[in-house]
């Protein structure tokens, strides 16, 4: 760190001039990433004025107030993205003290040991969380995430090799989205029929409008449409989906055609063709 870190004062002194300290009355920070894989830094004058945030477990940070524990409150971020390199998560530690009050989207790539509270204080306003998981995932904390986001809409989890049944017992009375699929489209988990049927039982399950998941199964898909009482919408993908790039009509969709036979006329079903893997339902639309 020490090489990046003298890079960084010189770079922050010459921010600390009569012209940007006196005249202008403005501070800059600088964020940098001191790792041996990556080598990023970011400058900005304070406060910070923007809705988007990224930092990681090896963020460091220096300005030029005189005060360095002034401007830590990104009170205009609404969007976050959190990222942990490190192997030991538990000895995870972060060097990166802005507290975020008004997040409305939270992207963790692993949750780590510390007190999360006192990153993100209020997550009254949070709508959406995004987790990637690891084998070291705790599920309590998920659960604290859970009951301090009482507003929570959405929740996507991402890494789903490390997916222990333990989500199933997750609680929250205001999530309606769920996403259990990988964001680039490898490495998909295809969910089992034991896997499906421990998440239409859950709390989860029961109140979920809108799936989005991976099944080994496609009569798995009956079974979610039916016994998932709220469901309104689910986007699937099937491990033994026939689908190729061939077949761009509905007339030749081998699953499209099963699914139309086997679900009700109220159903309306179609193969995304923005993301060809996947199956849109949306149930009792025809009503």
């Amino acid at each position: 760190m020490n090489n990046q870190e003298e890079e960084v004062d010189i770079l922050l002194n010459s921010f600390s001039t009569q012209f940007w300290l006196e005249i202008r009355q403005q501070y800059v920070r600088c964020d940098w990433i001191s790792s041996a894989i990556i080598k990023d830094a970011t400058l900005y004058t304070l406060p910070y004025a923007f809705e988007k945030f990224s930092y990681c477990d090896t963020t460091y940070s220096k300005s030029t107030c005189p005060n360095e524990i002034d401007f830590w409150s990104y009170g205009r971020v609404q969007t976050i993205k959190y990222v942990n390199n490190r192997l030991n998560l538990v000895k995870d530690f972060i060097s990166f003290h802005a507290q975020f009050p008004n997040i409305y989207h939270l992207n963790l790539i692993f949750l780590f040991k510390n007190n999360i509270s006192s990153v993100y204080p209020s997550l009254n306003q949070l709508t959406t969380l995004d987790i990637s998981l690891n084998d070291q995932f705790d599920y309590s904390q998920l659960q604290d995430l859970l009951d301090r986001s009482t507003h929570l809409y959405s929740l996507c989890l991402s890494k789903l090799t490390n997916l222990h049944m333990e989500l199933f017992q997750a609680r929250s009375t205001s999530i309606r989205r769920l996403e259990l699929i990988e964001k680039n489209g490898s490495d998909s988990r295809y969910f089992d029929d034991k896997e499906c049927v421990a998440l239409v039982n859950s709390s989860l399950g029961r109140q979920c409008e809108v799936l989005v998941i991976c099944v080994q199964n496609r009569k798995t898909i009956l079974d979610l449409t039916k016994n998932i009482i709220n469901l309104r919408t689910l986007i699937i993908r099937c491990k033994n989906d026939k689908w190729n790039k061939t077949e761009l009509s509905s007339n030749l969709d081998e699953l499209v055609l099963w699914l139309h036979d086997h679900l009700p006329s109220t159903c309306l079903i179609n193969r995304d063709m923005k993301h060809p893997y996947y199956v849109q339902i949306w149930i009792d639309c025809k009503q």
